[in-house]
Parts: C-alpha cells; structure tokens; sequence
C-alpha cells in the first residue's frame, strides 16, 4: 500500500460488514436513533465515517451514530475516509 493510499483524505464506499465500532469510543449510549436515520433517508450521509484498521477489520473511531443509523437503515455500504 502506497502513501496516497493511506491518505486520511481519501473518501471510499465501505462495506458495513466490514466495520465495527471501536471499544475505546466514550460514548456508550448512542440514544434514539430515529431523527438521524430520517434525516440520512431524506439527505443522505452528508459527513463520512472516520475508521481505521484494526485486526484484518476496520474500525468507526469518528461517526459512531451515523454507522449505526445507517446499519438500521439496512445499508450495505457507507461513505468513509
């Protein structure tokens, strides 16, 4: 794998199998999910995820709430950088 890459700004469709949230991410609730995956059903994903590798998977280390509501939306693929 090159630099380019790895560049942090690089925004790619992610599979959402292939992501898990991060077990040191502070919020531990993630409350009413509902305003969000409406607002995502009607506008679209506006801020992609932040991830980053973890054990051969990738992890949500930035947009926790957005990977989730788009999980419950049923997405299989989520933007991501």
């Amino acid at each position: 794998m090159n630099a380019k890459e790895n560049s942090p700004s690089k925004i790619e469709l992610l599979p959402l199998n292939d992501l898990s949230v991060s077990p040191l991410n502070v919020r531990k609730h993630v409350g009413d999910l509902t305003d969000l995956q409406n607002s995502i059903a009607s506008m679209g994903l506006l801020q992609p995820i932040i991830v980053r590798p973890s054990k051969g998977k990738l992890e949500v280390v930035v947009g926790q709430r957005r990977f989730l509501a788009c999980k419950g939306l049923g997405w299989k693929k989520v933007l991501g950088q």
